[in-house]
């Protein structure tokens, strides 16, 4: 078969060879049970409150970055953008929908150029790309010729354009690496029509540290998560289930019925010696983290943690929505932070209620109400 290219568009070549082999014997985290404390896990914590000033609420995350110590939010409920400073306190408030030519109809994704201090918006409904300052100022837009559903910065004015095998666009590529112009394109991960009746859903996650972000790519059917660089793709892991892993013939609509193989390998963060990834099996999602430098494993859902007075119980197995400075950031409603104060002391005999009460974080959220918005949870993990 020959395939033709354009003298601006190339097909780059996935390098396979030296991944790291991750071996998951117990995808359910039977051999896990043995009761932990939480405290022999956690390090450093803090908490960050997330002003409102006003009525600048939000509904849900959607995605979250942390770049240039500014706290990047896409609040899917209202459709806009928050920018944060560290201490929680609100930047501004990105409300662009409308159909003028530097609004969207729909913020599908969004990155940020740590380069030029500016934010990246994609929206594939009408086909553009808008850009914003860190003041919330619009900067101006840019036409999407290449349909995509997600977009990532990978530096020096690269972008990876990826299409979730939406027959929207029209050359067949996974993921494209090119700049804003969309021109010099370099194109990885072909796919078909036979190929997309099975492969509907894939992996897309973000690795984030203070200074830089490295794009991680897992496609379904493949246990390989992928490394993505402004001119590279390469095999970074590759996860072992054993007699769990997807076989090829399987199909999305029959999960239900077959429960017992991994899919949905997401989400991916890693800091310095910590990988932490997450997976659907048997209609549950699992947690594990992975010790880089000893090869250990920790499964937080599966574990027996034993009651502690500490806050730290609240969070510590919810799915992670970034890395920040070796950190990673989880977050809690309000309601659930409400509920936790309330009743979890109870749990407790006089002397452990009063010292988990005294506790400086235990106050802090104690002061959290329930039509506040989400608290985020930066913590560090001890070696394990």
């Amino acid at each position: 078969m020959l395939i033709q290219c354009s003298p601006d568009n190339r097909i780059g070549i996935v390098m396979e060879n030296g991944a790291r082999k991750i071996t998951i014997n117990s995808p359910f985290g039977i051999t896990n049970k043995q009761p932990k404390k939480i405290s022999e896990f956690i390090g450093d914590f803090f908490f960050v409150r997330l002003s409102s000033l006003g009525d600048n609420f939000m509904g849900r995350i959607e995605k979250l970055m942390v770049s240039n110590n500014i706290i990047f939010i896409h609040d899917d409920v209202t459709d806009s953008m928050f920018l944060y400073d560290m201490e929680g306190n609100l930047i501004t408030r990105i409300k662009g929908k409308g159909k003028g030519p530097n609004e969207y109809a729909k913020i599908v994704d969004f990155t940020v150029d740590w380069d030029r201090n500016r934010i990246v918006i994609l929206d594939n409904i009408t086909r553009k790309i808008i850009l914003y300052d860190f003041n919330g100022h619009v900067i101006g837009n840019k036409k999407l010729h290449l349909f995509s559903d997600r977009i990532t910065y990978l530096g020096n004015d690269k972008y990876a354009f990826y299409n979730d095998y939406n027959s929207a666009a029209t050359d067949n590529y996974l993921l494209r690496i090119t700049d804003l112009s969309q021109k010099g394109v370099l194109s990885f991960f072909p796919w078909s029509d036979e190929k997309y009746l099975r492969h509907k859903v894939s992996k897309w996650q973000y690795v984030w540290d203070s200074n830089n972000t490295e794009m991680n790519l897992v496609p379904f059917y493949d246990n390989n998560l992928y490394g993505v660089t402004k001119d590279s793709v390469y095999a970074r892991y590759f996860f072992d289930f054993g007699r769990h892993n997807l076989p090829e013939d399987m199909v999305l609509e029959s999960f239900r019925v077959e429960p017992n193989y991994v899919h949905t390998i997401q989400p991916i963060y890693e800091t310095d010696s910590i990988l932490a990834f997450g997976y659907t099996i048997s209609g549950r999602r699992q947690l594990v983290f992975y010790n880089k430098n000893n090869g250990n494993q920790l499964f937080a859902r599966e574990t027996s943690w034993l009651n502690e007075p500490t806050v730290t119980r609240m969070f510590y197995a919810n799915d992670i929505l970034a890395c920040y400075d070796n950190y990673f950031v989880a977050w809690e409603t309000p309601v659930s932070v409400s509920d936790f104060v309330k009743y979890y002391p109870d749990e407790f005999g006089k002397n452990e209620r009063q010292m988990l009460m005294d506790d400086p974080k235990y106050k802090e959220l104690a002061n959290v109400q329930v039509n506040d918005n989400p608290i985020l949870v930066f913590y560090k993990l001890k070696s394990f």
